[in-house]
């Protein structure tokens, strides 16, 4: 008991650190058409600081490439007086981004939907664009792997994790890859 413990330990220790090296490789190039960021839940109406690293990461990426479009995409939580695609739009343009330049999804409640709502915006509006995510970093892994399942290639750059609740974070996620994984979505 004590050594199937202590395996089983090792092994959560050896998958948080790989979905924190792969998550911290950024593919970006800051030419992509099509930028989408993925949520991490909202309070009321106010971004987690999860998500709040995402959108300051969105920001400075949009500064660097003022040519592209935002879809912001995530729909209405029970904890939630508006949508997530909402409470990033209110986020982004209050940092400077013009409301032309950002597309609202508000129906995915999960990863899987935000990608294949949001695949449906970029065959209409972006056909054969080019897509960068952002999101945190140790969700990234999983995002790339949802994004293929929905027919997307997708560059990425990550958001740093804050340090409070990290762990609960990548615990979290190495769940919901083994789901991925096994079930494909």
């Amino acid at each position: 008991l004590k050594i199937a413990t202590i395996v089983i330990l090792a092994a959560v220790l050896a998958l948080c650190a790989a979905i924190g090296i792969y998550g911290a490789h950024d593919t970006a190039t800051y030419n992509e058409d099509v930028l989408i960021v993925l949520v991490a839940g909202v309070n009321v109406e106010t971004p987690t600081r999860v998500l709040a690293t995402s959108l300051e990461k969105a920001v400075e990426y949009f500064n660097k490439n003022k040519d592209g479009y935002v879809i912001v995409t995530g729909g209405q939580g029970p904890q939630e007086d508006i949508t997530e695609a909402a409470a990033m739009e209110k986020y982004l343009v209050e940092s400077g981004i013009s409301d032309e330049r950002i597309i609202k999804e508000e129906k995915a409640t999960s990863t899987s939907e935000n990608y294949e709502y949001s695949k449906e915006i970029i065959d209409e509006f972006f056909p054969g664009g080019s897509i960068v995510t952002i999101t945190n970093d140790f969700h990234i892994y999983r995002a790339k792997k949802l994004a293929r399942v929905a027919g997307i290639e997708t560059t990425t750059l990550h958001a740093s994790t804050p340090k409070s609740g990290r762990a609960a974070m990548y615990l979290r996620e190495i769940l919901a890859v083994t789901k991925v994984t096994v079930f494909g979505h």
